[in-house]
């Protein structure tokens, strides 16, 4: 009995072996065909150069993700059906906390004729090549037109000013192209998290960068001016330079510790819209202590430990 369990423990490993070998064999006459099949030509859409690009930036699969509990997303179709969908159902815009009256007035202010001004100063040349040296990072993905930076620093003089030509238009009839609007979403995995879970991934919009470009060279006009005018409150730390978060959340904990100590009312109601940050000072006294906070457009917001 154990000799013949032995000679086909023998025959079945000699088997595998002759098969692994085969399949290794199969695999490698496969690549060996298509690598003799790649030119860098126009006739086979630039094969070789698609090779090389795979070969230097591997791409990740990504495995089969749960829509819902008996349902799963397999192909790629199918994932990114799922992907597009998902988003839509989360982000939903919050309902208005402005009455009809107020939301008319701001619809009427904002289609109102423009105030006739000075036209806006012309864009140089000078000021696009300084944004793309230094305000555009040299590994930023670019957007659907497959336009990186390192494109754009490899123009000629005569390139350089074809574009600054186009922006300038842009000011002077007041129309944005919509190519520039729109963005090549991707699906990034959240790290830590289950990959199989539709909810563990997060989009990311890239936007063409030569809309970025004008973006930057309008921000560069307009922040002078918006500091000068004190346009933006000191409160207002989204997408501002040296304005961390941090700093916001320091800022609220010490005008809440002030207010109790001068007995007055809080003004804050970031607490409603953040308990993550609400969690991660529970250990305070200050959220300890019910406070009723007046909140424009917000009745009766409560500041509770939980």
């Amino acid at each position: 009995m154990a000799t013949n369990k032995s000679s086909s423990r023998q025959r079945y490993n000699k088997i595998a072996k002759e098969l692994k070998h085969l399949l290794q064999t199969l695999k490698n006459g496969g690549i060996r065909n298509y690598l003799q099949e790649l030119t860098p030509t126009e006739a086979t859409d630039y094969s070789l150069w698609k090779a090389t690009r795979k070969i230097k930036q591997p791409q990740h699969q990504t495995p089969p993700v749960r829509i819902n509990r008996n349902t799963w997303a397999r192909t790629e179709k199918q994932k990114a059906t799922a992907f597009a969908k998902h988003p839509a159902s989360v982000l939903q815009p919050l309902p208005s906390q402005l009455s009809a009256l107020e939301e008319e007035t701001i619809k009427n202010a904002l289609n109102a004729p423009h105030q006739k001004t000075l036209p806006m100063k012309k864009i140089r040349i000078d000021e696009v090549k300084n944004v793309i040296k230094h305000e555009i990072h040299p590994k930023k993905a670019p957007g659907y037109d497959l336009i990186t930076r390192r494109v754009l620093q490899e123009l000629s003089q005569k390139g350089l000013l074809a574009i600054t030509q186009i922006y300038n238009a842009i000011l002077r009839i007041e129309y944005f192209p919509c190519q520039w609007k729109i963005g090549q979403i991707i699906i990034i995995a959240k790290p830590g998290k289950n990959s199989d879970d539709i909810a563990s991934y997060r989009p990311i919009s890239l936007l063409p960068i030569l809309s970025k470009i004008l973006e930057k060279i309008l921000l560069q006009r307009l922040t002078p001016i918006i500091e000068e005018t004190k346009l933006i409150p000191s409160q207002q730390f989204g997408f501002r330079k040296k304005h961390a978060t941090i700093e916001q959340a320091h800022r609220i904990v010490d005008k809440i510790y002030d207010d109790l100590e001068k007995k007055t009312l809080l003004l804050s109601g970031l607490y409603r819209y953040k308990p993550s940050l609400r969690q991660s000072l529970a250990h305070r006294p200050i959220l300890q202590t019910k406070t009723c906070i007046p909140t424009p457009g917000i009745h009766d917001t409560e500041v509770v430990s939980h």
